[in-house]
């Protein structure tokens, strides 16, 4: 068969084997020998354009006799056959695989063989993506850019569409022989996470929401302090006018006692705006030093309102 690599050696020995059979009658074959006759066969088929039954008998044969150049034969049929790209690779790599060990004489002559019909079985695969740009994997292999058009061999293979904020866009495929192929991946925008806003970065625009946050908590400390000192002096102006009238005939009991439940609520809302104010500091103090802005004191002015019966704190922070 014109191409095909023939063990020359073992046909000549099928021959001699025929012409001892023809006169006496032979013992069962050893396994060489069976080897050498199902290849003889094999060659048969090849020589008819018939590869699908040769290609079993190679099998048998070297089931028989794991000669490796039964493998390479096989491969070779395949190639020779037309369509069977996938299978002939494989019997070359098998081939490979027999001869890692050893010293097969083909080996050189059928690593070239393998590398020019590799490259004679590659199909064109053209790849477009929505949006245009997005770089292609063939599994972990980087393909290039869209649009564009690979050579692929035939088989299995997983395509992958990747684009910055887009969601991976991937498709199993299936390369036949000789037969081109457009493959169309669409990619989905990838919702974008709001990122952490740092101190930092807030201060950038002049709004730092720690820092607010702190003099916020200064300001309104400041006010529960300045609306405690307002009722407290407020308490003791009523004790001083309980204490006043205390020993006055003409004012009632039910009157001292309303003057005197006016210092006792006076005397809580007092405190309670020391503790409010207290709080508010505190607060305010811890705020500032989170926002790591060692200038904020600088750019504060806090300027406290007293007022008949109010208070209040204006500025800027």
């Amino acid at each position: 068969m014109t191409g095909l690599l023939k063990i020359i050696v073992w046909a000549a020995a099928v021959g001699v084997g025929a012409t001892a059979g023809a006169q006496t009658p032979s013992p069962a074959p050893d396994p060489k020998t069976q080897a050498q006759q199902l290849s003889a066969r094999a060659f048969e088929y090849f020589d008819q354009g018939d590869f699908e039954p040769g290609i079993g008998l190679l099998t048998q044969a070297f089931e028989a006799y794991p000669e490796p150049d039964l493998l390479l034969n096989r491969a070779v049929a395949y190639e020779q056959w037309g369509g069977h790209c996938a299978d002939a690779l494989a019997g070359y790599a098998r081939y490979f695989e027999h001869c890692g060990g050893r010293a097969c004489a083909n080996l050189e002559a059928a690593r070239k063989r393998e590398a020019l019909y590799r490259e004679r079985c590659r199909v064109a695969v053209t790849v477009t993506s929505q949006p245009v740009g997005a770089a292609i994997l063939d599994g972990t292999d980087a393909l290039g850019v869209t649009p564009l058009t690979a050579r692929l061999l035939p088989g299995s293979h997983r395509l992958t569409a990747r684009l910055e904020n887009h969601r991976d866009a991937s498709e199993d495929v299936v390369v036949l022989d000789g037969q081109p192929m457009t493959v169309a991946l669409t990619l989905e925008m990838q919702a974008l996470s709001a990122a952490p806003v740092s101190a930092a970065a807030s201060a950038s625009d002049g709004r730092n929401p720690l820092r607010t946050g702190a003099w916020v908590a200064f300001g309104a400390g400041g006010v529960a302090a300045i609306a405690g000192t307002v009722f407290f002096f407020s308490h003791l102006d009523a004790r001083e006018d309980r204490n006043a009238k205390a020993d006055d005939l003409s004012v009632s009991i039910s009157q001292l006692k309303s003057i005197e439940d006016d210092a006792n609520r006076d005397w809580t809302l007092a405190w309670t705006g020391f503790a409010l104010g207290a709080a508010g500091l505190a607060t305010g103090a811890t705020l500032l030093i989170l926002s790591g802005d060692d200038g904020a004191a600088e750019n504060a002015a806090l300027h406290p309102v007293i007022g008949p019966g109010w208070a209040s704190v204006s500025g800027q922070f």
